[in-house]
């Protein structure tokens, strides 16, 4: 059986669950590397939270971190 990166996540019941969780982790780690979101996993059935992927999800969060500037 092939093991998935999401197989080691935490599995949330639902949206509200998996954004409540992205707020407090949120609110407990100030810099990361690289844009912490949720997203639905379609294999689990579930939500997880995870790194964003695109360079759209990573350009809209810069403008939010940054919107003093445009």
């Amino acid at each position: 059986m092939v093991k998935r990166k999401c197989d080691y996540k935490v599995r949330f019941r639902s949206k509200e669950d998996a954004e409540m969780a992205l707020d407090s982790y949120c609110k407990a780690v100030v810099l990361t590397v690289s844009p912490i979101g949720i997203y639905e996993c379609q294999h689990h059935k579930c939500w997880h939270l995870g790194h964003s992927k695109t360079l759209e999800e990573r350009r809209q969060l810069h403008m939010s971190m940054n919107w003093w500037k445009y």
